[in-house]
């Protein structure tokens, strides 16, 4: 699949933030996974490298991220360790940019009986247009 082109951009509070909280989160998953020895030897970016993180951060700015297989597409990364961190990695975009409500129409069943044809509302959102609304409610 071919990745997303990402326009230039200035970067605001919101991309900073999502910054800091993937390094965050790579440092201390990379001891995790790595050991404290092989990233003092190495660096963190021995399990997520920088350019990953800033091509997360450009991606969600741009709104191209909002679940796992998106994150598959934009990035390129191990796709053993998107499998396990995936989810983890979309709920810290989805802390800094909220996906958007989906358009989505569902009848929502009337509280009256009498009435034939409930009002139509918007339901669901992107995450659960990417992973299908079954799975979202598990």
């Amino acid at each position: 699949m071919k990745k997303s082109h990402i326009k230039p951009y200035v970067r605001s509070t919101a991309d900073h933030g999502l910054r800091a909280a993937l390094r965050d989160w790579r440092d201390t998953v990379a001891v995790e996974q790595f050991g404290r020895a092989v990233v003092k030897d190495f660096g963190a970016d021995i399990f997520m490298p920088t350019d990953t993180i800033s091509r997360i951060v450009n991606c969600a700015h741009a709104g191209k991220l909002h679940c796992l297989a998106d994150l598959k597409k934009e990035i390129s990364w191990s796709n053993s360790w998107l499998d396990e961190h995936g989810e983890t990695i979309i709920d810290k975009i989805h802390a800094w940019f909220p996906p958007p409500m989906s358009n989505k129409v569902c009848p929502i069943p009337s509280p009256i009986p009498h009435l034939a044809h409930p009002p139509l509302v918007p339901q669901g959102n992107a995450r659960e247009s990417c992973l299908g609304a079954a799975a979202v409610k598990q």
